[in-house]
């Protein structure tokens, strides 16, 4: 029923477009004054900026009015300079366009499409003289600290990386490790991932989180794993997964949390640094004996991931329509319901293997319909390809902070590492290009209707479940029947 009930408030809002608070300006020409809230791109003679919106000009008078604007400007005179940055405060006269609801049956709603994007109207600056910079907001003290240090590992990695092809690895390397304001990856090379279905690794997002809460989780676990061999536990007691201790959960947190700051704290980076803050201290509440013997903490993954989507949806609803927001929960969705039931159909396998082959076809099943919505094509090789690029870049995790730390007080032991880095990039490279070459690897499809995703999603889960406790069951049957 829950079900239903969302799959119907999607299909209304998909069909009617998002209400914006500024939509009585529509078409009008203000005279606005805000904040630029990203770093502007030029393209030709335009240049294009997130500017968060402060006020209107009624008359003589500056009337507040809050709200996100996308602002299409010309670049600006001579006289006045092309520097433009996040932070600086402009005023603006421009003509606002506030999409509305469709006028062609199955149109995306623009509406729709501008809440996905985080914004709630676009305006419009006909001419260079029509916007001036005023003064400027002094930016958050961390903001100003994060942006320092990505610029000096940017011109670290260009630096130490080795190679005639040192340039293009460093950018690949800066956008995996820390996103695209660290590394621009050309064009090129951003549609090979995205037709092997692996773009993930070139945008920071979960994956980077946890890869990085990982490399603090496993020494703790594997500490706690010895600790309970040496106390001669029962055998029982050993199979159950060990965690890590109240320390290591600390560590994870403070380290997660840094680098979401440290990154700039995207979207995709709130979403899965705020996800495993919260298992982190689930865990460590459920190793305090004062807290557990009060509370059973009882709490399932299901219920940890509707509170991190309340947190953000709470902040920005319109979050509901991000695609990078639908793909985070269905990838961890997918692990969590597809992967055990995939597992068991693949006990014959090896279980690394086996497990390391579920976990990517659990996640691919469960952002198919996601893909198909909003990009229009569906990559079947992902299933292959993360299998390889995934651990790929858990090395160039591992490799890359590395060089970035000891390159910090000494470059030549960042050359020294990158040399491995630029192997590790080469191989990852080559296998991408590889399989996005291939026949077939990416199919052009856009679903007509959420009702498709609705029932997709029912049945393949449906299929999944049954197949998966049959194979348990038969699992189960073999010794008896031996015996």
């Amino acid at each position: 029923m829950v079900a239903a009930f969302l799959a119907g408030g999607l299909s209304l809002l998909a069909s009617q477009g998002w209400p914006s608070r500024l939509s009585p300006l529509n078409g009008s020409f203000q005279s606005i004054k805000g904040v630029v809230a990203s770093e502007p791109r030029i393209s030709g003679s335009r240049r294009t900026f997130a500017l968060s919106l402060t006020s209107v000009r009624r008359g003589k008078e500056e009337v507040p009015l809050r709200g996100r604007l996308e602002v299409s400007a010309p670049v600006s005179p001579p006289a006045q300079g092309d520097a433009l940055h996040e932070g600086d405060v402009i005023a603006a006269r421009g003509r606002f366009i506030v999409p509305g609801a469709p006028t062609n049956p199955g149109e995306i709603p623009l509406s729709l499409l501008f809440a996905r994007r985080g914004f709630d109207a676009m305006l419009d600056v006909p001419h260079p003289g029509m916007w001036r910079r005023v003064g400027r907001e002094p930016l958050p003290w961390h903001v100003r600290a994060a942006k320092a240090a990505r610029a000096r590992v940017r011109d670290l990695l260009r630096e130490s990386m080795p190679g005639p092809h040192g340039p293009i690895y460093a950018d690949l390397l800066g956008s995996i490790l820390f996103g695209s304001e660290v590394g621009q990856v050309p064009q090129a090379v951003m549609d090979l991932f995205r037709r092997s279905g692996t773009i993930h690794i070139l945008v920071v997002s979960g994956t980077q989180i946890s890869l990085l809460f990982t490399l603090v989780w496993l020494p703790g676990a594997l500490a706690a794993f010895y600790r309970r061999r040496r106390a001669a536990l029962p055998a029982e007691a050993l199979r159950r997964p060990p965690h890590p201790g109240r320390g290591a959960l600390a560590g994870g947190i403070a380290l997660t949390s840094a680098y979401a700051v440290f990154v700039g704290g995207g979207s995709p980076v709130c979403r899965a640094a705020i996800v495993a803050v919260m298992v982190a201290i689930a865990i460590g509440l459920a190793q305090s004996r004062a807290v557990a013997e009060e509370h059973p903490l009882e709490t399932d993954r299901y219920t940890l991931l509707a509170a991190a989507a309340l947190v953000l949806l709470v902040q920005r609803p319109t979050a509901l329509f991000d695609p990078g927001f639908q793909l985070s929960f269905a990838c961890i969705l997918g692990l969590s319901y597809f992967t055990p039931h995939i597992a068991n159909l693949l006990q014959g396998l090896p279980r690394w293997l086996g497990t390391s082959l579920a976990m990517s076809v659990g996640v691919q099943l469960a952002v198919i319909p996601i893909q198909s919505w909003h990009f229009g094509q569906v990559s079947w090789i992902g299933i292959v390809a993360n299998l390889v690029a995934v651990p790929l870049a858990a090395l160039l995790l591992i490799f890359g902070v590395t060089a970035c730390a000891l390159g910090l007080a000494w470059l030549p032991a960042a050359t020294a590492i990158n040399y491995l880095n630029a192997l590790l990039l080469r191989g990852l490279v080559s296998a991408t290009a590889a399989m996005a070459e291939i026949p077939g690897a990416s199919a052009a499809y856009h679903l007509a209707s959420i009702w498709y995703a609705v029932a997709y999603y029912v049945l393949v889960a449906a299929i999944v479940r049954w197949a998966g406790q049959w194979a348990a069951h038969a699992e189960q049957a073999v010794p008896k029947s031996l015996s």
